[in-house]
């Protein structure tokens, strides 16, 4: 069935007639069922794969099932999504795709108050010898003495705090992850990273869960933006980009003006690509912004003055890039957007319109933003706390380009202390430290 699946969009004779075996198949066997009994009471599991199993594009098939009870709750057949380079890589990847399940069997269970207490282990059978052997069958085999090439499969697959846990085990696994980069939850919910200003330490809310975590070049920064898991920071008159996973840090240039005041912050690209682009803008008086620009590679910020509108309000309240048109767009006042040629050098000035004051010939912005999206976290603040959170640009699983705008949250004369927070998106990134812009 997974296999004729692939052919629904345009079957030929041989795949109907091998559909018409398929519907025989289930008429003659539509009496046969699962029968359960009390025992064994405890799930198992049993995992296998096809190495390459489709000589077209080179990928392999994983499969298992779970038992509980003498006979199956759960089964599936499914081509792998990376190619294997060996029988038992291929073993490997239906392994952690059968734990996953295994995971899943197990919370659900948990949630079943009549099922007993505590929880056993499910057991995985795996029945190829190389990958069997690999662990160690000849000989007790620690952790920290896996073949490079298992180590290296593992980190690629695990979420972003597990990575960092993994990469504090010993010197081979963190080796071994040097590439991995947590891309299981690129397309998730960005993150929040909260912290006292001057205070190192953070503390970082995902979509269920806080973690306390210890960053000390966070502390007494000011953060300009956010994207694909790095920070532009602005620091004791120096600018970098930092990953507060890794605490990788890239220097910057120095930048022009002493004071980062009102300034915010976009980048086309992670730093660590040779196409980065950076850009910062700040109102110069009540007229005017001042848009400073840098290049990969370059050594010199490029200047640039251009008009806003003549008595609005210029408080810059988010910027984002759009790689298709080279531009920077940076969102301003109640509703105005300045978008900014990377190639012209051009300022165009746009007002944003309800929809239904819009004309036929009304552009579109290039990404969604929202507004207001801290409160929504429900962070409980002391009473004399207030807010500065700096926004950030993300792709979602649709590959919509998102800006979340920065915001300053419970500002008023009676809060003196003020807290920071940085929307970021769950990405670990490990730059060599010989690195350079």
């Amino acid at each position: 069935m997974s296999r004729l699946s692939r052919y629904t969009s345009n079957p030929s004779v041989q795949h109907w007639k091998a559909i018409i075996r398929v519907l025989r198949y289930i008429r003659y066997t539509r009496d046969y069922d699962l029968h359960y009994t009390n025992h064994p009471g405890v799930i198992e599991g049993y995992t296998d794969a096809n190495w390459i199993s489709d000589m077209k594009d080179s990928k392999s098939t994983s499969g298992y099932v779970f038992l509980l009870g003498g006979a199956a709750i759960s089964w599936k057949s499914s081509k792998q999504t990376v190619i294997a380079r060996s029988k038992m890589e291929s073993e490997f990847i239906a392994l952690d795709k059968s734990e996953e399940e295994a995971e899943w069997l197990r919370q659900f269970v948990e949630d079943i108050p009549q099922w007993p207490k505590p929880l056993s282990a499910i057991c995985i059978h795996c029945d190829n010898e190389s990958a069997i052997g690999s662990m160690g069958t000849e000989r007790p085999r620690s952790w920290t003495d896996l073949p490079m090439e298992i180590l290296s499969f593992i980190a690629i697959k695990l979420p972003l705090l597990e990575l960092l846990s993994f990469r504090g085990t010993c010197k081979d696994f963190r080796s071994a992850s040097s590439t991995a980069t947590a891309a299981i939850e690129s397309s998730k919910k960005p993150w929040l990273l909260f912290h006292k200003s001057g205070d190192s330490k953070c503390v970082i809310y995902n979509d269920s869960k806080t973690y306390n975590r210890e960053i000390p070049d966070i502390a007494g920064a000011v953060c300009l933006a956010s994207y694909q898991g790095w920070l532009l920071l602005h620091k004791d008159n120096t600018m970098f980009f930092f990953s507060p996973f890794s605490l990788s840090k890239i220097p910057l240039p120095e930048f022009p003006k002493p004071q980062i005041e009102g300034h915010v912050g976009a980048f086309s690209n992670a730093p660590t690509s040779k196409t980065c682009i950076v850009s910062t803008i700040n109102p110069i008086d009540s007229s005017w912004f001042e848009i400073n620009m840098i290049s990969k590679g370059e050594n010199t910020w490029t200047q640039h003055k251009v008009s806003g509108y003549h008595g609005s309000n210029l408080n810059v309240t988010g910027a984002t890039y759009d790689n298709k048109g080279e531009t920077f767009y940076y969102m301003f006042g109640e509703k105005s957007v300045l978008g900014f040629s990377v190639k012209d050098k051009i300022g165009t000035k746009y007002n944003i319109v309800e929809p239904s004051m819009m004309r036929k010939d009304t552009e579109y912005l290039p990404y969604i933003y929202y507004e207001n999206m801290f409160l929504k976290k429900k962070i409980k603040l002391e009473d004399d706390e207030y807010v500065d959170v700096c926004g950030l640009t993300y792709e979602n699983k649709n590959s919509k380009r998102i800006v979340y705008l920065k915001e300053a949250v419970n500002v008023s004369e009676t809060k003196t202390r003020m807290c920071k927070a940085v929307w970021i998106q769950p990405r670990f990134y490990e730059a060599s430290k010989d690195l350079q812009w």
